[in-house]
């Protein structure tokens, strides 16, 4: 059986949106990020998250905890705390699309749109005033 991978479509892809522009490697990152939370494991991979405290004894979940800190570190916008706080609220947000559907409303494909926009927002490059 093939993978239940589903790609975004062209309508929802981040960094589509010309005024916040990402970088091609920061895209295709959330974008991979993205169809992961969406596929065929997607539901485990929400659950390690969304259930990080509970898990940390567990080797594997120390283990894709490590991934996921090499990628929000990846994401992150500068140095410090607040462009970690940055790459982290943009993974949170594609979770946060799969596993909140009730108090977030709307239809998935909606939640899915938004949590792109909010994660181009959260990783997009600062620019001079």
């Amino acid at each position: 059986m093939t993978s239940a991978r589903r790609p975004a479509s062209p309508s929802s892809r981040i960094g589509e949106d010309p005024s916040i522009p990402l970088p091609p490697a920061g895209r295709q990152a959330v974008e991979e990020f993205d169809a992961l939370v969406r596929g065929e494991h997607g539901a485990s991979l929400v659950c390690a998250q969304v259930n990080e405290h509970a898990l940390r004894g567990l080797a594997a979940a120390r283990t894709l905890q490590q991934r996921l800190g090499d990628l929000t570190r990846a994401l992150a916008t500068g140095e410090g705390p607040e462009g970690m706080l940055r790459g982290r609220l943009a993974l949170s947000a594609v979770i946060m699309a799969a596993a909140r559907g009730r108090e977030l409303g709307g239809r998935q494909a909606e939640r899915h749109a938004a949590a792109l926009a909010v994660t181009r927002s959260l990783i997009a490059p600062e620019t001079g005033s």
